[in-house]
Formats: structure tokens, C-alpha cells, sequence
């Protein structure tokens, strides 16, 4: 009785460990998706700056001027 036991609970301890483990992946690949979103949301605002820049649209040029030449 006492190995059938210890089987149990052995098995409900697997579960909980395998839910938990199912859970915190799905919170990394949340994590991993939000922080790619958030890299192109970065890249398309530089790229539209540098645009904006090549373009010669004065208030490109002074944030950019302003952003190299802080001391």
C-alpha cells in the first residue's frame, strides 16, 4: 500500500510540475513576443527619424544634431 502511495504523489507532484512548467513558457514566449513588438516599435520610429533626416526636414536635423552633440 505504501509504494502505491508514494506512486500518487509522485504523480499528482509531476502534474503540478509540468503545469507549472507549461505556465511559466507560455509567460516567456509573452515576454519574448512583447519585447519583440516593442524592438519594432523602436526600429520603426528610428526609421522614419532617418528618414525624416536624409529628408532634411529641419526638426530632424535638430534632433539629431541635438542627440550627437549632447555633452
Amino acid at each position: 500500500m505504501r509504494f502505491g502511495e508514494t506512486q500518487d504523489r509522485h504523480r499528482r507532484a509531476e502534474e503540478k510540475r509540468l503545469a507549472t512548467l507549461e505556465r511559466k513558457r507560455a509567460e516567456h514566449r509573452q515576454a519574448e513576443a512583447k519585447a519583440l513588438d516593442e524592438v519594432a516599435t523602436f526600429n520603426e520610429k528610428l526609421d522614419e527619424e532617418r528618414e525624416a533626416y536624409r529628408a532634411g526636414e529641419p526638426a530632424a536635423v535638430e534632433a539629431h544634431l541635438g542627440a550627437i552633440l549632447v555633452i
